[in-house]
């Protein structure tokens, strides 16, 4: 299990940080997390999906479709999907399931957080006042401490 989920702009922008080794039952959880947070939210909640560079998960197509079943469906307040990694085939895999799983999704891959907020201040006319240096840092403290080593 190595996974985070809050608001880093109440009610309106999520983060999601995926680390460690995830398991099906992990998708469930942060689901399940996710849609509480939303069920308090401001429609449109936008989720940023950060995906660690050593993160493990398993392989095997059997596990695989098990975790993308458990996400079978967006919520309804569900704004822009934002994932972050670096690696391109994280990217490239994550575009590809999550069109599959939900038609007519907002769904963009970018490569840093930064990236993401600012996508998100140019395309969300009511996030016009986020202030972006600010996120960084209260990101840069929430954020997990990963060790590499394990």
């Amino acid at each position: 299990m190595g996974y985070k989920v809050d608001y880093i702009v109440p009610q309106r922008v999520m983060v999601t940080y995926l680390y460690g080794y995830i398991e099906a039952d992990d998708y469930n959880a942060i689901q399940e997390r996710s849609f509480g947070l939303m069920d308090a939210g401001v429609a449109p909640i936008h989720t940023i999906s950060v995906v660690d560079p050593h993160i493990r998960y398993a392989r095997d197509l059997k596990t695989l479709v098990s975790m993308m079943k458990g996400l079978d469906r967006l919520h309804e307040k569900a704004g822009w999907l934002i994932q972050v990694s670096d690696n391109s085939m994280h990217r490239f895999i994550s575009a590809w399931a999550l069109q599959v799983v939900y038609k007519n999704m907002r769904f963009n891959t970018l490569d840093s957080f930064e990236a993401a907020l600012r996508f998100l201040h140019d395309r969300d006319s009511t996030l016009a006042d986020m202030d972006i240096p600010a996120l960084l840092a209260d990101y840069a403290a929430w954020k997990p401490v990963v060790d590499e080593r394990s």
